[in-house]
């Protein structure tokens, strides 16, 4: 492809930086330790930061008029939380996001204290000690406890565990996963996938100064308790800013539908793992953003996809809603295993989704 050597993807270590962002613990409330990760890479302080943690920074264009253009993706995760400590020295939690308590039992977890992290287990009832109804049902949260190896509550203590420390899987990015490694695995690709795109991409184009463009890329908060972090950030960066963005692009996750899995094609659309990202139609995608991508894939050689979603499951509902005047679209990169420890993502779509927003982005020159 034309866009490989154009655009030199990989130059910004991308490779290296999605897993070492699926291995910082960012849960919905909690996405603070990303930020340091992300300035480094992108070599920038950020150039707006909110009490929730909302990041912004700016890439400026060269030129008078210059089009404003805001770039977004979410950095938390699914997580859990320690609720109780019990006499016993097992932890009772809560969930934080849309967790699939389905996948619960049995999991690897670390807590996450003041003073470190504690290897844990997240344990429920042998099989033997169940009823019949037990064993075909999910097991409620309340009958499932973390074990980290203690047997009183002073133990627990003594290793540091309060109320209130957040707790992940422990972290199993695997970055060369799949055939001929071209795919990555592992926990909180939704939406680090779409932060290394976003980061990817303003990288490309700080070295590259855009005439007549300026890029705001937003790393937000508190996706998936709400579209909490898109909802506050596009009522203030305006004002705060003193802008009006054009044109706003919510990069996240979708799913895949060629896993076999009963996932309908005809609800989903017809999406597949490796063959690019996917430009999404639908009321809080803009006709006219939706045709600026398109050409945008077609002048750069860049495979894409298509389909339609609903309003309302990602940030650019937010964005639509609440930025003054803007264009809004969404581009998703295909997702297997969603809202699980062991998503899938290919490189093939990670990169396709850089160069589509490269490709845009130069188009508006």
């Amino acid at each position: 492809m034309k866009t490989n050597k154009k655009y030199g993807i990989g130059k910004y270590s991308v490779n290296q930086l999605l897993p070492e962002l699926m291995n910082t613990p960012s849960p919905s409330g909690y996405e603070s330790g990303c930020i340091e990760i992300l300035e480094k890479y992108l070599n920038t302080k950020a150039t707006y930061i909110d009490r929730q943690g909302n990041t912004v920074f700016y890439i400026p264009g060269t030129g008078e008029d210059r089009i404003q253009v805001l770039l977004t993706a979410h950095m938390d995760e699914l997580g859990y939380q320690i609720q109780e400590i019990h006499d016993t020295g097992l932890l009772s939690f809560i969930t934080i996001g849309g967790v699939d308590k389905k996948v619960l039992p049995g999991q690897d977890v670390e807590i996450h204290t003041k003073g470190g992290k504690v290897k844990a287990v997240i344990g429920k009832k042998p099989i033997h000690c169940e009823t019949p109804e037990e064993r075909d049902s999910v097991c409620k949260l309340e009958t499932l406890l973390i074990d980290a190896g203690c047997t009183s509550k002073d133990e627990a203590k003594q290793l540091g565990i309060e109320v209130g420390d957040i707790v992940v899987p422990r972290s199993n990015a695997n970055p060369k996963f799949g055939f001929a490694g071209s795919c990555i695995s592992g926990r909180g690709l939704d939406d680090k996938s779409g932060i290394v795109s976003c980061i990817e991409a303003a990288a490309w184009i700080k070295e590259h100064t855009l005439q007549g463009v300026d890029l705001y890329v937003a790393a937000l908060t508190q996706e998936e308790v709400g579209l909490r972090g898109a909802t506050k950030l596009a009522r203030a960066v305006e004002n705060k800013l003193g802008i009006e963005f054009t044109y706003a692009i919510d990069v996240d996750v979708t799913f895949c539908t060629d896993e076999g899995k009963g996932i309908e094609p005809g609800k989903y659309g017809n999406v597949k793992l490796g063959s690019g990202p996917v430009i999404f139609h639908g009321p809080d995608c803009c006709p006219r953003l939706v045709s600026l991508l398109t050409d945008a894939s077609k002048s750069g050689d860049i495979k894409v996809q298509h389909a339609c979603s609903r309003p309302g499951g990602t940030n650019t509902t937010a964005l639509q809603d609440n930025l003054i005047d803007a264009w809004t679209g969404h581009i998703g990169i295909p997702n297997r295993n969603m809202h699980t420890p062991v998503e899938i993502c290919s490189w093939r779509d990670i990169e396709g989704t850089v160069k589509l927003i490269i490709e845009f982005l130069e188009n508006l020159k």
